[in-house]
């Protein structure tokens, strides 16, 4: 719906409360009999369908996001999608997403089984997780894995540092893969949009380190 349609609405529901008070003050000025009263109520319940249907059209504009973790939430639905059948919310654990087992999913639409993406704290810190799975499957040996897991720090490391230093105070390795922390908690409708870019930044760089292996 453009803006033009939203505002010839929203007059309308207006114009419309304006002329039911119009109508009633319309019979008190020219007498109250049987006729003025008939005529008021036709011209009431006339314009109580405009006002009926402004109401509906209210309640049918989807409310913004306005809190951090609403607008996380919201920017992370458009990483899914753009990735889609890649990344998942896990339902189960707040501040969790999941990844499917098959980075080649993106081109075949079969994920197979979901693993810990990444988990979010809404405040300081994100941590990636790197499985071995969602590269190699059940094959590859630890030495390959542990190459391919040094190279993907290292890169995500540096491209985070260079587009989200002003936000992020480190960008290194932890036991489950890459733990991103911020200098300050974050708060800010900014914020929430910043970190779901960092998060679509590490997607790219996954991908691209799992058609490199």
């Amino acid at each position: 719906m453009d803006k033009l349609d939203i505002q010839e609405k929203v007059w309308g529901g207006i114009f419309g409360g304006i002329a039911i008070i119009a109508a009633i003050a319309e019979m008190f000025f020219n007498g109250i009999d049987a006729a003025a009263v008939a005529g008021t109520i036709k011209d009431v319940f006339g314009t109580l369908i405009v006002i009926v249907l402004f109401i509906t059209f209210i309640r049918q504009i989807p409310k913004k996001a306005k809190d951090f973790k609403g607008i996380f939430k919201a920017e992370m639905e458009k990483n899914i999608a753009k990735y889609s059948p890649l990344i998942a919310i896990d339902s189960d654990i707040e501040g969790r997403y999941k990844i499917a087992s098959r980075l080649d999913a993106i081109y075949d639409n079969n994920p197979g089984a979901y693993h810990a993406f990444f988990d979010f704290d809404y405040e300081t810190k994100i941590e990636f997780y790197i499985s071995k799975t969602v590269f190699y499957g059940r094959g590859g040996s630890d030495d390959e894995f542990d190459e391919l897991q040094g190279r993907i720090v290292s890169d995500v490391s540096r491209k985070i540092e260079k587009n989200f230093g002003e936000i992020v105070s480190e960008c290194s390795k932890s036991d489950k893969g890459i733990k991103i922390t911020f200098k300050n908690s974050l708060s800010s409708n900014e914020d929430a949009v910043k970190a779901a870019e960092i998060v679509d930044n590490v997607m790219l760089l996954l991908i691209a380190e799992y058609k490199k292996k």
